[in-house]
């Protein structure tokens, strides 16, 4: 599996070019108790998708797996 981590400029560039980062940054501090819930819907629904989306439905429920790794995602968004 590729690191959740080589996704994220591509995310945070695409956050910032449609103005939803900070947005998506509350989102993700509010929803945190529900963090694990979600990575454990996309691992589950990766078989449904086909190459990269399976790749950035992967890469995407690892960071919500990982505390620290949605620390550091959060981090990179108030950069």
């Amino acid at each position: 599996m590729t690191s959740s981590r080589a996704y994220w400029q591509v995310w945070v560039g695409f956050l910032r070019r449609w103005g939803v980062d900070g947005l998506t940054l509350g989102i993700l501090q509010v929803t945190r108790p529900l963090n694990p819930v979600a990575a454990q819907l996309l691992y589950l629904s990766q078989p449904l998708l086909f190459g990269k989306a399976a790749e950035g439905a992967g890469a995407l429920a690892q960071l919500l797996e990982e505390e620290d790794e949605t620390q550091a995602f959060e981090a990179l968004l108030k950069g």
